[in-house]
């Protein structure tokens, strides 16, 4: 491969990436916006039994960057086994130095840290949300 062809690959990687995490993301959000408004009612028991939006709010941040973190680690593994399975037979054709995928520690806790920030987020700010909604108005429409 020519330095050229190598460029072209580090720029193809960097793209599919940036577009797999926003895609990613995007999942999360969408999984937690759609379980705080699921269960707007429970939300609204809680509230009309006491439970202040903070604590309310606390749960589903518990509960998001829970599933934001284990979608992390999971994303995570899959990509370094698909590298480990991928590299070998990638090098055979290539002709550059002795690793095309670098996994340094800082992109391995980025991506476990984006995970996790990104299912807080996700989950905390629809839940206040709807903590702070009248609980009388969402349990008469059941």
């Amino acid at each position: 491969w020519s330095a050229r062809g190598h460029a072209l690959f580090l720029v193809i990687t960097t793209v599919v990436t940036a577009l797999s995490t926003v895609v990613g993301g995007l999942l999360i959000v969408n999984t937690m916006a759609m379980a705080v408004v699921e269960r707007r009612s429970e939300i609204a028991v809680r509230v009309a039994l006491g439970a202040t939006p903070r604590q309310v709010a606390l749960e589903f941040v518990l509960e998001a960057g829970l599933l934001g973190l284990v979608g992390a680690v999971l994303g995570l593994g899959l990509g370094v086994a698909a590298i480990v399975v991928a590299e070998p037979s990638l090098l055979a054709e290539v002709e550059v130095g002795s690793r095309l995928f670098r996994l340094t520690p800082r992109l391995l806790v980025g991506t476990v840290s984006y995970g996790l920030l990104l299912g807080v987020l996700a989950g905390g700010l629809p839940a206040l949300r709807a903590a702070r909604v009248d609980p009388a108005i969402v349990l008469r429409e059941l």
